[in-house]
């Protein structure tokens, strides 16, 4: 089945809200099989909301819409569907009583506006909102399947998980398998011309490059009759990945670099000493919050700057900034020094600078060997500063990973 999600209201389209509803829509249709190829969003207009509901009925098995179904003035979704359908609001007295009931259960008066909840469209199934006072509506018409669903995310995702997803999964006669392989130290570009023939690939399952910040993922999309079906093209395909980039892959799905990293840490049993200056700990936060509470081989220390760090491990060497990090002997000796204070097996040392060029230094120790890397992110601070962090945890995978 081929699905549209329409996203009503003028929030969405003015930047106040973040359109998850679609997101979490999408995701959960996926999961049983149907196929969402258009996500409309429109504001509170009725000519807009029926214009897009006539072009979804043309191309799309189901239709979900969100929003528009509370009380106020501006709530205006139902009515259009009645239009729509050719149908009229009716007096439903069971809504109203459980209306006045959530009310009563939460202490709070009910206005008269609510009570506009408890009248639907008579050629609508309702679609029971155990949390919320709008419930939801099933249309149908022909083969066409159209669901009204309001737009407060608690209340949608009930709805979605416990009342469509079961009832689409019924009806489904494919299933959808999706697969992402994650990489890292090589470009979106070069990673694509190593796979070779990508369009022959696709013949077994959807391929797509999803570039971020210094990692490409690889997602894989098959469809079949069953998940046995699936998991077959998805095997097949991700094999001929592993053995033309297996070098660069790092991960699968749900797996986050960072967890890895802190996992290889334990498995190694390897202490680690993460020692920032400019970069507000952005790094030792980022790798504790991967690790679990009985996880004490992580330990960091930062700092507004590098002299500031410099004295506090008690380092005699030149206040000059630049010479430093420039400096293979006086960073080894930096590096020294945190290990012996700490305990540390390797220690991290990631100077951020924020001038014009946003000028990073990043260098890894084991006592022995030292790895550096300098880059510089000419872009606003925030990102500059995301863009850091998956370069430090590249340095540390590649490292743990050898």
């Amino acid at each position: 089945m081929i699905a549209e999600i329409i996203s009503i209201g003028n929030e969405l389209l003015g930047g106040e809200t973040v359109n998850t509803n679609a997101s979490f829509i999408a995701q959960k249709l996926s999961e049983v099989g149907v196929e969402v190829r258009w996500i409309t969003t429109i504001g509170d207009d009725e000519n807009e909301i029926f214009q897009s509901l006539e072009q979804a009925e043309k191309r799309a098995d189901v239709i979900i819409s969100t929003g528009g179904l509370g009380p106020t003035h501006d709530d205006i979704t139902k009515n259009v569907f009645v239009r729509y359908f050719d149908a009229k609001l009716v007096f439903n007295a069971e809504i109203l009583n459980k209306l006045r009931e959530r009310f009563r259960q939460r202490n709070l008066p009910m206005s008269r506006c609510n009570e506009q909840q408890a009248y639907v469209p008579d050629k609508a199934k309702i679609v029971e909102n155990e949390i919320g006072t709008a419930p939801g509506l099933l249309f149908e018409k022909g083969k066409k399947l159209f669901f009204v669903l309001p737009g407060v995310p608690v209340e949608m995702e009930q709805i979605v998980t416990d009342s469509i997803v079961p009832m689409l999964k019924e009806k489904q006669t494919t299933v959808i398998l999706k697969r992402v392989i994650h990489t890292i130290g090589i470009p979106e570009s070069t990673l694509f011309a190593r796979l070779g023939d990508v369009e022959e690939l696709e013949k077994t399952c959807k391929i797509a490059f999803l570039p971020q910040m210094g990692r490409v993922d690889i997602r894989l999309t098959a469809t079949g009759a069953d998940i046995s079906q699936c998991e077959k093209k998805i095997i097949a395909v991700e094999r001929v990945i592993e053995e033309k980039a297996g070098q660069f892959i790092w991960g699968y799905d749900d797996e986050t670099l960072e967890k890895i990293v802190v996992d290889k840490l334990q498995q190694k049993n390897l202490r680690l000493a993460v020692v920032e200056s400019g970069t507000e700990g952005i790094i030792i936060s980022d790798l504790l919050k991967n690790s679990i509470a009985d996880q004490n081989n992580i330990q960091g220390f930062v700092f507004s700057d590098l002299l500031q760090a410099r004295d506090f491990f008690g380092m005699q060497f030149s206040r000059d900034e630049k010479k430093i990090l420039n400096d293979a002997t006086d960073v080894k000796q930096f590096s020294a020094k945190i290990a012996q204070n700490t305990g540390a097996d390797l220690t991290l040392f990631v100077n951020f600078s924020r001038n014009e060029n946003r000028e990073a230094h990043i260098f890894l120790f084991d006592g022995k060997k030292l790895v550096k890397k300098k880059e510089l992110y000419p872009i606003e601070v925030s990102v500059a500063l995301q863009r850091l962090v998956t370069s430090v945890i590249g340095v540390l995978y590649q490292y743990l990973n050898k």
